[in-house]
């Protein structure tokens, strides 16, 4: 009998456990994460990425999810190094929902690792300036040297890498000054996978017109 109760309230310490864990994490946003991400989108593209609500749950499994996510575009004056605060004022990218699935061991050494991603509903805006700057060409920033070689914690270099990627109901519109050239497509679905590798595959389905791609 002692057996039985002893295993009753492993079980329930066990469910209060998980559904406690999912509970606090769907209520706390992940501030840690979000800092992260924008230090590392705008070390690698020299563009001002923002999220409005981000989330983290450890249970039952290590997941993200973020809703209005917005990636800055080229500057409409002065130069393609143009402060963030600049850029901000128009977007590049702008995605209603991001799932992701979180790889923890590699935060241990300042990687984020995304499994599975999916991209809902993503909004994709390119343009290209007539003096030539455009939205698909990034220019990181340029870090001064520290000396020393040392960061502190606050400035570590985190590396952000995707293996799968899922695109559901994407529209792309691009705008050429330079060619005068526009368009528009809509995208149902996207999937790349072992982005990760030497040999990432792409499938999509997508209509330009009355015309089918992919």
């Amino acid at each position: 009998m002692r057996l039985k109760w002893k295993i009753g309230l492993v079980a329930g310490a066990a469910v209060l456990l998980v559904g406690g864990g999912s509970v606090v994490s769907a209520m706390q946003e992940a501030d840690w994460l979000r800092v992260r991400l924008v230090a590392a989108v705008e070390e690698k593209t020299g563009r001002h990425l923002a999220i409005d609500h981000l989330h983290v749950w450890l249970l039952p499994f290590p997941w993200v999810e973020a809703r209005g996510v917005h990636l800055s575009g080229v500057a409409e004056g002065g130069s393609a190094a143009a402060a963030p605060e600049e850029q901000a004022a128009r977007t590049m990218l702008d995605v209603a929902e991001v799932r992701a699935r979180l790889g923890l061991l590699p935060l241990f050494s300042h990687r984020i690792v995304f499994n599975d991603v999916s991209l809902i509903q993503p909004h994709v805006s390119l343009r290209r300036l007539p003096d030539g700057r455009a939205d698909w060409v990034f220019t990181p920033p340029v870090r001064p040297e520290t000396g020393g070689g040392s960061t502190s914690s606050g400035q570590m270099h985190w590396d952000v890498s995707v293996s799968t990627l899922r695109v559901s109901k994407a529209d792309v519109q691009w705008d050429d000054q330079i060619r005068r050239k526009t368009g528009q497509i809509g995208f149902e679905r996207i999937q790349a996978s072992d982005l990760d590798g030497s040999a990432p595959r792409l499938t999509c389905g997508g209509k330009r017109g009355k015309a089918s791609l992919c």
